[in-house]
């Protein structure tokens, strides 16, 4: 909601906010956050414009990668068509971009540690969720019914 009312930007700030006598706190909120996104300089604007040029090459040399290894025939890492370790190495391609895609694009390399540790915590028990699953397929009890 805040990026959406940084000075400039035609959307209004709802009147509730100034009723409730909290434009200072608004307005300080927002500086804050300007302070810390913004470049300042045109200097950082070029070197934020280079990354992202460089993130997009790698995204497109990413996706080439993709469709390369499972098209190509001398590219094909296991059996003829597709095997197990294509799509393994279908999905490490998509891993590193969706990587460089949430660090660059989204501004996750400038967050806290909170943050990485609320992913590991998230990652372990999908995993965690995922092992399950497969464990009860694999039930003999749940077999014979």
């Amino acid at each position: 909601v805040l990026a959406l009312c940084r000075l400039g930007l035609d959307l209004p700030v709802p009147d509730h906010v100034f009723v409730l006598g909290l434009e200072s706190v608004f307005i300080r909120t927002v500086n804050y956050l300007e302070s810390k996104i913004m470049a300042d300089s045109a200097e950082e604007i070029a070197k934020h414009k280079r990354a992202y040029w460089i993130v997009g090459a790698l995204l497109f040399v990413g996706t080439i990668i993709t469709v390369a290894v499972a098209r190509l025939d001398f590219l094909d890492l296991g059996a003829p068509g597709i095997s197990a370790k294509d799509v393994i190495m279908g999905l490490l391609i998509a891993t590193v971009k969706s990587a460089l895609v949430a660090l660059i694009f989204m501004h996750l390399n400038h967050e806290k540690g909170l943050i990485y540790k609320m992913l590991i915590f998230t990652c372990y028990f999908a995993f965690g969720m995922i092992v399950l699953m497969v464990y009860s397929l694999l039930d003999p009890i749940h077999a014979a019914f």
